[in-house]
């Protein structure tokens, strides 16, 4: 996922990119991950999921039981990619899918590595402001509030477990964390994502804290 085709990758750079993947993702064999050239593009092959799900998608009609199940499951993916040292860096439900596995056990795939970092690269690397001058790294409802700071934080483990925390708030009680902000635009999401913080959660951890 994340970025196809490109005309200044170098064969060195898709290589790179295609063990990223293949660090990142648990359920990948090592064939199911390639890189070809068409003309002056290259292109990532991979496998094609059947029939498969968001991750909200499958919650639908199960029971709190199946659904505590099913995000161990998930849960475990996440933990996985980090095993491997990878900081996927957009983990939202979009972005984790199912499809039916053996065993009647379901198959998690955590998929678009376009924003994804090794653990291991300097924390220059990891800013949320790599991918432009005014542009977020990552999906604002599922960042964690140090990183919605100036857009200047740093991705690492433990942001990424908070993101796991609001994936699993939507799959446990069926709805966002907070609702979609009236201003749609990278600016506003952000904005509405840090004053939610600051207002409903900060308050409340400061309280338990004190207790």
């Amino acid at each position: 996922g994340g970025r196809g085709g490109s005309q200044t990758a170098t064969p060195r750079h898709l290589q790179e990119e295609r063990d990223l993947l293949f660090r990142g993702s648990p359920a990948l064999d090592p064939g199911t991950v390639t890189r070809c050239q068409v003309t002056h593009l290259w292109y990532f092959t991979m496998r094609l999921l059947e029939n498969p799900a968001t991750v909200l998608e499958a919650c639908a009609g199960r029971t709190p039981p199946k659904l505590l199940h099913l995000l161990q499951w998930v849960l475990a993916e996440i933990e996985g990619v980090h095993a491997r040292g990878v900081l996927h860096r957009d983990l939202k439900p979009e972005n984790i899918m199912l499809v039916d596995g053996t065993a009647g056990q379901p198959e998690v795939h955590v998929l678009d590595y376009g924003l994804a970092k090794l653990m291991s690269a300097p924390a220059s690397e990891r800013e949320t402001t790599l991918v432009g001058p005014r542009a977020f790294a990552g999906t604002p409802p599922y960042a964690a509030p140090e990183l919605l700071r100036d857009g200047r934080g740093i991705a690492s483990a433990r942001t990424e477990v908070l993101a796991a925390g609001v994936i699993a708030h939507e799959i446990l009680a069926g709805r966002r964390l907070f609702p979609r902000p009236e201003d749609q635009s990278a600016e506003g999401q952000l904005a509405a994502a840090a004053e939610f913080w600051n207002r409903e959660i900060h308050p409340r951890a400061s309280a338990l804290r004190q207790a």
